[in-house]
């Protein structure tokens, strides 16, 4: 479903019955196979999103987290509106895909689309076992890094590729399927937004 061009990662396909057959299986990333924790595609609106989400169900794919305005309808915390966003969660085959749909004009998605187009994910994130020796690996490689959050459950780090592209190094000390926490959420928004600027500002 997922793969690498010179871009960085990108999808292989949008046929959303493929990616619900094919699921997100490991990638062949910086020399290493490594565990994809999630992916998460850009719908252009929150009506397409709901289609998607939709017929995702339809060709066998189990909610996660049903559609909702990120993070205003989850959590008590206030985030910058650009990176406010549409999106919902659900498990394929193999794996967890995020939908995510810009909610305002010129919002950080929208720029997403607008800059990297349909076929490249917001971002990708890595299951990784220990986050910190995961940032020494990846920034040792070029990738410019973000601080790392921790809510004792859920370690998270947003890295920019030398290409621009967003990854995530994520580890899962407790159980369930959640792709950020309330008390982890506003830092991260925080820091994909400053590394997004800083690449546009290259």
């Amino acid at each position: 479903m997922i793969g690498l061009d010179s871009k960085g990662v990108v999808f292989r396909t949008t046929d959303l019955a493929e990616m619900v057959d094919i699921g997100i299986r490991p990638l062949w990333f910086n020399g290493m196979c490594r565990l994809v924790d999630h992916v998460v595609r850009v719908a252009p609106d929150a009506v397409s999103l709901e289609r998607d989400v939709h017929q995702l169900i339809a060709f066998g794919a189990e909610v996660v987290e049903e559609p909702h305005l990120f993070p205003t309808d989850m959590c008590d915390v206030d985030v910058p509106i650009a990176v406010r966003k549409f999106m919902a969660t659900v498990r394929l085959s193999s794996g967890l895909l995020v939908v995510a749909a810009p909610a305002s004009p010129g919002d950080q998605l929208d720029r997403h689309l607008t800059t990297w187009g349909p076929y490249v994910p917001h971002h990708v994130a890595l299951d990784v076992g220990n986050v910190h020796a995961g940032v020494r690996h990846w920034s040792a490689v070029g990738y410019r890094v973000g601080p790392i959050t921790d809510d004792g459950a859920l370690a998270q780090v947003f890295m920019a590729s030398p290409t621009g592209q967003i990854v995530e190094l994520i580890a899962r000390t407790g159980v369930g399927t959640a792709t950020f926490s309330c008390a982890n959420v506003a830092a991260l928004s925080a820091a994909e937004e400053q590394l997004r600027a800083r690449e546009q500002n290259r």
